[in-house]
């Protein structure tokens, strides 16, 4: 389905985790999908960026399976990353897939960024 749809990150998800150069397994990381009596309705996770050296997280691989979109799995998905975030990262960076997903991004409290590897980011306060 995916693949169908252009979403490429979604092979590149699989291809890190089968050779194992990207398990969500380090500090901080996670991955979590939704199911519905075993069938699979999203997927997303959370890891260091790769792209900085400052703590940052990331959300990462992002996707909700046609059949389950407006139904709010990709929101209760997201917000369940954003709060484990803040107990490891300073911020959250992202970058948004097309139109739709840049609108759920920032109907979610991301703000959007011009930055070379991100169209989005949160910043937590300091507690």
């Amino acid at each position: 389905e995916a693949a169908r749809e252009n979403y490429r990150f979604i092979e590149t998800l699989r291809r890190r985790w089968n050779d194992d150069s990207d398990r969500y397994a380090k500090a901080g990381e996670v991955f979590l999908s939704a199911q519905d009596n075993g069938v699979l309705m999203a997927v997303g996770g959370l890891n260091r960026d790769p792209y900085l050296n400052d703590g940052t997280g990331r959300v990462r691989h992002v996707y909700v399976r046609p059949p389950y979109r407006g139904k709010g799995i990709g929101k209760i998905l997201v917000v369940e990353l954003i709060e484990r975030a803040k107990g490891s990262f300073p911020s959250l960076r992202l970058r948004a897939a097309d139109a739709d997903a840049a609108a759920f991004y920032d109907a979610l409290g991301f703000d959007r960024v011009t930055e070379p590897t991100a169209t989005h980011r949160m910043t937590f306060s300091a507690a």
